[in-house]
């Protein structure tokens, strides 16, 4: 009796092509060397075409996959979103996440960083908290809560504050984001949630003592030729004055992250997949391996084999799904 997957009389196995899958979306080889691999291995003689066919069979089959993840982002209380780009050909792809610590969701859009792509993922009726950098298109979401990337903002500060002038007011600025962190850290630690009312009343009016010091130092500037160090420093304490509350979301929330690190860690293998293979040959490509790196990258957050559910693709089973308490 053949098992169903045997649809001809010579064909490979679930087991064989979710190696392969494995080694080409979780292990980054080059689909030369995984068919060498493969036939090392497995003594079988497989085809660059053939591997082609076998990721395009995979991504089809997480169809169900994709639409439970992104249901669940959707009623996930905190996600975090991000962009990046990878090169194709001769113009850019950009590969955006939509993250929580047991989900994860890699898409790639023809529309490329436009709104119209972040529109196709999860931020789309999603009314819980979103965590990102200062992506001025992420605002534009209105039925949810931001909190904003501390990360983020203390690289920004590190970069202007290079001359000694800005450093009066970035290096106290500084100070004050990284001992907030230390302080819900522990009070985090010792079983609390968050800042005391005190700490609460104290922290944001030193953030504002601060913010003024830059707007003085770096005072609206008129006329063609502006100093654009200046204008960046200006504009940074501009975005400190007026996003402090989602810089500091994270100090009454403990569900909100002080950083975004998560949905960067998330595609942070999508450009060592592009370093090693130069770039993504195509839209289609790309689209096809963020697929299935979002279903590996889930499947790993659950503690489950990713070469386990790969295999359940190639087979009546299909797709693997996370657990429903994953998804609230």
């Amino acid at each position: 009796m053949f098992p169903n997957e045997a649809t001809a009389p010579t064909c490979y196995g679930p087991n064989v092509k979710a190696y392969a899958i494995y080694l080409l979306v979780r292990q980054h080889v080059p689909q030369e060397r995984c068919a060498e691999a493969l036939a090392d291995m497995f003594g079988t003689d497989v085809s660059v075409g053939t591997l082609n066919n076998w990721l395009t069979e995979a991504a089809e089959a997480l169809v169900t996959f994709l639409v439970a993840v992104t249901a669940g982002l959707r009623a996930a209380p905190v996600i975090g979103v991000d962009e990046t780009s990878v090169r194709s050909k001769r113009t850019k792809l950009w590969v955006h996440v939509c993250r929580t610590r047991l989900l994860t969701l890699l898409f790639v859009h023809e529309k490329g960083r436009k709104l119209e792509a972040i529109q196709a993922g999860p931020m789309t009726g999603y009314t819980g908290t979103a965590i990102h950098d200062r992506y001025s298109s992420y605002f534009t979401f209105e039925d949810c809560t931001h909190a904003l990337c501390n990360a983020h903002i203390t690289r920004n500060l590190e970069g202007i504050s290079r001359p000694k002038r800005q450093q009066a007011w970035t290096t106290p600025m500084l100070t004050l984001i990284f001992d907030t962190k230390t302080r819900v850290d522990q009070i985090r630690a010792d079983g609390g949630t968050g800042l005391t009312p005190s700490e609460l009343a104290k922290v944001p009016k030193r953030w504002g003592e601060i913010v003024t010091e830059g707007l003085t130092i770096n005072p609206e500037q008129t006329g063609d030729h502006k100093y654009q160090p200046h204008v960046d420093a200006r504009n940074l304490a501009l975005a400190l004055r007026d996003r402090r509350d989602m810089f500091l979301a994270y100090t009454t929330n403990p569900n909100i992250d002080w950083d975004n690190n998560g949905a960067e860690r998330d595609f942070r293998m999508i450009r060592v997949q592009a370093n090693i293979s130069g770039e993504f040959r195509s839209l289609h490509g790309a689209q096809r391996f963020a697929t299935i790196r979002s279903y590996t990258s889930t499947t790993v957050k659950h503690g489950c084999s990713p070469l386990k559910n790969l295999a359940l693709l190639f087979t009546e089973h299909r797709a693997w799904l996370p657990p429903p308490t994953a998804l609230t």
